[in-house]
Parts: structure tokens; sequence; C-alpha cells
């Protein structure tokens, strides 16, 4: 789970949505703030998920 700081500032630097068969936006962002997995891999995006069209976040998770 990333902290709000970390979600905020990923989100100040977004692009364009691609827009999801289920309507919502996914963005994917890089950030040199995602973290670290379990095993030791460097998660460098944050991909957040809004309702399309708004800046509703449904979910948002460091990954790779």
């Amino acid at each position: 789970m990333m902290s709000f700081t970390q979600t905020n500032d990923a989100w100040t630097n977004k692009g364009s949505p691609v827009t999801q068969p289920n309507g919502n936006d996914k963005y994917v962002i890089p950030s040199s703030e995602g973290g670290f997995r379990g095993s030791g891999d460097v998660l460098n995006n944050v991909p957040i998920i809004t309702e399309g069209g708004t800046n509703k976040i449904v979910t948002e998770f460091p990954s790779k």
C-alpha cells in the first residue's frame, strides 16, 4: 500500500489514461517511490485506476 503523499505525487505526473473495458480509466505513472517487492524487485510504476472521466480513485498500487 502506498501513502497518500506517494499517490498524490504520482497523480501530479499522470499522462493520458487508457480506458478499460469496464469504463474505468487506468494511468500508469513512472515513479522512483514505488518501493520493493518481497523478492527484492524494484517497483517503479504506480498504476492508478479511476472511475471513468473522473478523478475518483478506485485503486492504486506499486508495480514493476
